[in-house]
């Protein structure tokens, strides 16, 4: 099989975390700050580690502000209702993923927040003078750095000084699931309030795994959204204020933030650059070799542009998903179809309702990998004439 669903899930994971997680279910087995004894104090020691390297990954000063999640999700709906009140509002972009517009569509209904959208263009890059007139009504500005539809990767630095020279400075939201261990952040020097991202996409490591890491200012603020146990403070009945244990309760992810930790240091081994080189360099290779060819549209920047390893294409007169199953069941190309998750994305590059068909590489993609991709992609075409 051909793994071209990177964007989706990266895999295979490095042995390293694969070798974390098993030696985690064997030598960490205890629950971490619910007890003295060494496997409660091992467990403990996988989340500090963890912590201590996303840190050093995100350039956060205080690991304590890094708080672990389940995923983007997770983390997307512990901030924005943790942080955002009655009658404020709250920005976007016509580019996010559900994971986004959901939680605000929610804030919407129920505390009758008001939504603002900035438009993207038709390769999914921001608005950006639209978004400094936006960003001096709203309260709080959530964007995604690159579109898990086109791989668009927006200016982050500069969305970054738009919001530090507004009057309003809005609380800056920043969705990292395509970008945290395939772009360089800084988060205290862009200002972000709250950077929010998985650990199963290019951070190579488990599923249900990921993190918030918290700008000093928002750390502050962000309440409890989900209240519980956690091995501090037991003699209250409120949560703890302190961080990380304000926002997480119950029992961790022990093993899955012990490959999480081994992730990272595989990432930085290995090098961002080098990975994020790799990776435009395949789809660039991708784009070139499809692109032309009758019947086959694509969708998103070039080869040139800012951008990560993610391609949309649609071929004539054919539906996604029966390109994307004929190119699992005939060629073992393993690709997605459809809105991703991201309607919004798909009505501005205007191929809702039915969504594209999506390749995305990995920083292991060979270029031999990726002919065998453009010749079943290529056939699949030929097949639907």
């Amino acid at each position: 099989m051909l793994y071209l669903d990177h964007a989706a899930t990266s895999w295979p994971k490095p042995p390293s975390v694969i070798k974390a997680i098993t030696e985690a279910l064997d030598s960490a087995g205890g629950n971490p700050g619910r007890g003295s004894h060494a496997l409660a104090d091992t467990a403990a020691r996988c989340l500090t580690n963890c912590r201590i390297s996303l840190a050093r990954l995100l350039k956060v000063s205080a690991p304590e502000r890094v708080v672990f999640t389940s995923g983007t999700t997770e983390g997307v709906n512990m901030v924005l209702k943790g942080t955002i009140t009655q009658g404020q509002t709250v920005a976007s972009s016509s580019m996010e993923h559900n994971a986004v517009m959901r939680p605000l569509t929610s804030l919407g209904r129920d505390r009758g927040v008001e939504l603002r959208t900035v438009s993207a263009d038709a390769e999914g890059y921001l608005n950006l003078d639209e978004l400094a007139e936006v960003v001096e009504a709203v309260d709080a500005l959530v964007v995604c750095h690159a579109s898990n539809v086109t791989g668009t990767l927006q200016d982050l630095p500069r969305i970054a000084e738009i919001v530090a020279r507004s009057k309003r400075r809005p609380w800056f939201v920043v969705d990292g699931a395509q970008t945290v261990g395939l772009v360089p952040i800084d988060l205290e020097e862009l200002g972000i309030d709250a950077l929010v991202f998985s650990g199963h996409k290019a951070l190579l490591g488990p599923m249900g795994t990921g993190a918030v890491a918290l700008g000093p200012r928002l750390a502050e603020h962000v309440r409890p959204w989900l209240e519980g146990g956690t091995g501090s403070r037991s003699e209250q009945l409120e949560q703890p204020q302190e961080l990380p244990e304000r926002l997480e309760s119950g029992t961790p992810n022990t093993p899955g933030i012990a490959g999480l930790a081994a992730a990272v240091e595989y990432v930085e081994r290995v090098g961002l650059d080098e990975i994020a080189s790799i990776e435009r360099e395949r789809i660039g290779q991708l784009w070139e070799r499809i692109e032309g060819t009758e019947g086959i549209e694509l969708y998103g920047p070039p080869p040139g542009k800012p951008r990560t390893g993610v391609l949309s294409f649609n071929v004539s007169g054919q539906h996604p998903a029966d390109v994307a199953a004929a190119l699992d069941g005939a060629f073992e190309v393993a690709c997605r179809a459809g809105l991703h998750c991201a309607p919004m994305a798909h009505r501005t590059i205007g191929t809702f309702p039915t969504g594209t068909v999506r390749l995305s590489v990995g920083h292991l993609t060979t270029e031999e990998e990726i002919e065998q991709a453009a010749e079943a992609v290529c056939s699949v075409t030929e097949m639907g004439e």
